[in-house]
């Protein structure tokens, strides 16, 4: 997400914008999805229990809810999709499927040794496979990489999009 807040920014810079305009954009209920957002991070730090993971499952709903009251703001529709498709298969699997084949090693037993708790690897019993994080994205300037999902490539292109169309003049 914070490589999609910076290719918007300069995006904007590039198109002529100014940061000043994307202050302006209204975004109903802004606080709640940041709630949601630090809620999610603090779920990250504990195990999966039955409790948590409904948790998880509800801040969803919640920031799709949010989303929805915003549903008119440029990109928001993007990013609302992006969120719904992650939602849709973290229901249907009780968590983030993510392909094992895809992961580099130090990842992959990071994952196994229960260090991501939403996330399992994917198997015969998933579904919606195609959902799942499966496409890695090597961030070499952050000495890392990412799994990403199709939902997250429209969550992450969505953010893109408010940002520039938000840092135009109005």
């Amino acid at each position: 997400m914070m490589v999609a807040l910076g290719v918007g920014i300069v995006l904007g810079w590039a198109t002529g914008g100014s940061l000043t305009h994307l202050a302006k954009i209204r975004f109903y209920l802004w606080e709640g999805l940041i709630g949601v957002l630090v809620l999610q991070l603090m779920l990250q730090r504990y195990p999966a229990t039955p409790l948590a993971l409904w948790l998880f499952i509800l801040s969803y709903i919640v920031m799709l809810g949010i989303l929805g009251v915003n549903w008119k703001t440029p990109g928001v529709s993007l990013i609302a999709s992006g969120v719904g498709l992650n939602a849709l298969v973290i229901v249907l699997n009780r968590g983030m499927p993510v392909d094992g084949t895809a992961l580099p090693a130090d990842q992959l037993t990071r994952l196994s040794g229960g260090d991501y708790p939403f996330y399992h690897l994917v198997g015969e019993d998933t579904v919606l496979p195609v959902l799942a994080d499966h496409i890695f994205v090597p961030f070499e300037f952050l000495g890392a990489g990412s799994l990403l999902s199709p939902g997250d490539f429209a969550l992450m292109i969505g953010i893109v999009w408010l940002i520039v169309v938000g840092m135009r003049p109005t």
